[in-house]
């Protein structure tokens, strides 16, 4: 939990295929909180998803803690984006390898899929979607997944972490009000609304 609250200064993933090199975690807001489940808004009978991405195993060395996706624990979080923003930590492995991410709708088609090169160290990451992909449906719910390719073979050794994206109803209206108010504010006004992909964004934007 403690990485979603401690958010740093984190590498936006170019669209090529490669990465830049994260920077480490330090914190730089107490506005989320310590309880992920304050935005637990269900999961809408989504299929279940994955936080982590499992232990390490078979042709796939990486650091002590788990690739980890930065989402509530109820593993669906909303939002008013067309082009949200997925954050996720992102172990240290040996030299650099294969990262794959990819968003689908609820029925399973894929929107857009993309594969980079690690840079090697832990950190964390942001993966924003870009705005060449067809945005995200109001009232809509979408599932990405990112894993690390240490192996075309031994997928099963592959660490793999996913999502579900809500885009609310009245997306653009919510925005528009929420954009009137001081760029410092808007964490709060986030967090009201249960929007947790919007109020990562922000909170990584104000740090940086």
């Amino acid at each position: 939990l403690s990485l979603a609250i401690s958010l740093g200064l984190v590498s936006s993933i170019a669209l090529s295929t490669r990465a830049e090199t994260p920077l480490q975690p330090s914190q730089i807001s107490q506005g989320l909180g310590s309880d992920w489940n304050a935005f637990g808004t269900g999961n809408d009978g989504a299929a279940p998803s994955r936080r982590m991405g499992g232990a390490t195993r078979g042709s796939c060395p990486i650091g002590d803690k788990p690739l980890t996706a930065i989402v509530p624990e109820s593993e669906l979080g909303r939002t008013v984006s067309a082009y949200p923003t997925i954050f996720l930590y992102v172990p240290s492995t040996p030299g650099k390898i294969k990262m794959e991410f990819e968003l689908k709708d609820k029925n399973d088609n894929s929107i857009y899929r993309q594969e980079f090169l690690s840079a090697g160290q832990d950190g964390i990451y942001r993966i924003d979607i870009p705005s060449y992909v067809t945005p995200l449906a109001e009232g809509e719910s979408y599932l990405w997944s990112f894993s690390l390719i240490c192996s075309d073979t031994d997928f099963a050794g592959n660490p793999l972490v996913s999502g579900w994206i809500n885009r609310v109803e009245n997306s653009q209206l919510i925005q528009r009000q929420i954009q009137a108010v001081n760029p410092s504010d808007r964490p709060t006004e986030y967090t009201k609304e249960l929007l947790w992909y919007d109020l990562m964004a922000s909170l990584a934007d104000l740090r940086q």
